[in-house]
C-alpha cells in the first residue's frame, strides 16, 4: 500500500508499506515433518514488513530521471539450516535499513545510461541473543552499477554494464567485522 504526492509535473514523492507471510512448504508446495526439511509444518511462517520513502524527478524534457529512497525491512522467523545438525531452525529476525539513489537518461538519442548505488545496514535482530545487532552474512554494505546501451540502428541495441559490491561476510554463524572477505 502506498501514497504518492506530485508537487510538480516533473516529480513525485511517495510513501509505501508492505507485509508478507511465507509459510513452510512454499518453496515446492509440499510439507515434510522431517527436522532437516525447510517444509516442516511445525515451523512458524516467516513474516516481513517493509517501509519506504522515496522521490522520483524528471529533468531536461524527460531525458534525465533521478530517484532516491530510504527503506527499512524487518523479517521475523527467518529460516536457516543449522550447520552442526543439518536441521532447519528459525531466528528472531533481521532488520535491513538503507538508502538507494539512481540516475538514468539519454546522453544522445541512441545512447542511454543508468547508474545507481545502494547503502545497506543489515543486522540480526535477536533480542537477548549473543548475535543480536551483528551484521548479516552475505549482504554487502554498498553496491553500485553502471549500465549503458547504444542503438546504432532501429532494430539493434548494444549494451555494456559494470557491477560492484563491497566486501561480504562469509561464515556459518552471525559474523562480526573480522570475518569479512
Amino acid at each position: 500500500m502506498g501514497i504518492s504526492y506530485k508537487p510538480a509535473a516533473e516529480g513525485s514523492i511517495y510513501v509505501a508499506y508492505g507485509s508478507s507471510i511465507t509459510p513452510p512448504g512454499m518453496a515446492n508446495f509440499t510439507l515434510s515433518e522431517s527436522s532437516t526439511s525447510q517444509d516442516n509444518p511445525n515451523l512458524e511462517p516467516q513474516e516481513s514488513f517493509s517501509y519506504e520513502l522515496g522521490s522520483k524527478w524528471n529533468f531536461l524534457g524527460d531525458s534525465l530521471n533521478l530517484t532516491a529512497a530510504l527503506f527499512r525491512t524487518h523479517n521475523t522467523n527467518v529460516l536457516y539450516s543449522d550447520d552442526s545438525t543439518g536441521n532447519y531452525q528459525q531466528d528472531g529476525g533481521q532488520v535491513v535499513e538503507g538508502v538507494t539513489v539512481g540516475a538514468s537518461g539519454k546522453i544522445s538519442e541512441p545512447w542511454a545510461v543508468l547508474v545507481n548505488g545502494t547503502w545497506l545496514d543489515a543486522r540480526l535482530d535477536q533480542a537477548g541473543d549473543q548475535y543480536d545487532g551483528l551484521q548479516m552474512i552475505r549482504t554487502p554494505d554498498f553496491s553500485a552499477s553502471l549500465w549503458t546501451t547504444y542503438r546504432p540502428v532501429a532494430d539493434w541495441t548494444i549494451g555494456l554494464g559494470w557491477r560492484y559490491q563491497s566486501c561480504l561476510l562469509y561464515t556459518s554463524d552471525a559474523a562480526d567485522e573480522e570475518d569479512s572477505v
